[in-house]
């Protein structure tokens, strides 16, 4: 970025560096460089922020704010599928995303322990994650708390689940859980709107922008309000089984028909469709150019 090769131009697409406080003490000076080496995004000709929040965080590097565009991520996957379709049975919760403390799948455990016993209908918790790059001891911390609750039927990690594994997993879920600590995009909210399931989780970073008020957030690092929204979206997901016209999803724009759901969440995933976003990405390197 620094030196170019004097005749193309550059575009950076800033995705986020993690703050140093959700990490690991050892991934400290990698954080601390990455930020010092941000600094170069100022010789970019153009920097493509993936979300609002991204292009926020630019600023700090004394970017003039004229090359900053918001540029959202295409999310082509998995198939759209209606939450209707869904209900009745065993209620699903899925994560997906790195198991490491930043994404808190621990904190989704403890709230599914204060949940369980409030949720009338059988639940089952599927943590998704690639074990390539999530914390082994973490792993490790979140199986036994599983143990020593007693929820081997009903929570499992899966690790590192196929393309195919992963798709069912959505396809089958009713609520995607996302107790993220920052998010400066999060793809799997868009995949799981696709695949028609109710966001629930932290308030944290980009989530609400990409949850649209099309899920349940709550302040982040409370797991209590974490567990009171599992609930009070189960009971809603029960309701709707019995009574699929009633205005009974408690989300965050207020209550609304799981059909309205259905009809809402499709329309917002498919804001991040491939073509529209190629297409916005191609004019802007023509204009470059």
């Amino acid at each position: 970025l620094l030196v170019g090769n004097g005749h193309a131009r550059q575009i950076v697409v800033f995705h986020n560096i993690t703050p140093r406080e959700f990490v690991s003490p050892s991934d400290w000076p990698t954080i601390e460089k990455s930020f010092r080496q941000a600094h170069n995004l100022r010789y970019a000709d153009e920097i493509w922020a993936v979300s609002a929040v991204n292009a926020d965080a630019v600023e700090r590097f004394s970017v003039n704010p004229e090359r900053v565009l918001e540029v959202p991520l295409a999310v082509s996957r998995p198939n759209f599928g209606r939450l209707r379709d869904k209900l009745g049975g065993p209620l699903e919760f899925l994560f997906v995303g790195r198991i490491v403390a930043a994404k808190g799948a621990r904190d989704l455990i403890e709230a599914v322990i204060r949940a369980r016993p409030a949720i009338a209908a059988p639940i089952r918790v599927s943590i998704a994650g690639n074990a390539a790059f999530s914390n082994p001891a973490y792993i490790a911390d979140c199986n036994a708390r599983i143990v020593d609750s007693s929820l081997q039927d009903s929570v499992e990690l899966i690790d590192t689940p196929s393309d195919e594994t992963l798709c069912t997993l959505y396809e089958r879920a009713h609520v995607f859980c996302i107790p993220s600590f920052h998010e400066g995009f999060c793809v799997p909210v868009v995949e799981g709107l696709r695949a028609g399931c109710i966001p629930v989780g932290y308030a944290a970073g980009n989530l609400p922008n990409v949850a649209n008020s099309l899920g349940r957030l709550v302040e982040r690092g409370d797991i209590p309000a974490l567990a009171d929204a599992l609930v009070d979206v189960s009971r809603g997901l029960i309701e709707a089984s019995r009574n699929p016209g009633a205005a009974c999803l408690p989300l965050d724009r207020g209550s609304i028909t799981v059909d309205d759901f259905d009809r809402r969440a499709r329309a917002h995933a498919e804001t991040f469709d491939f073509a529209r976003l190629a297409a916005i990405k191609i004019a802007r390197i023509r204009h470059l150019l």
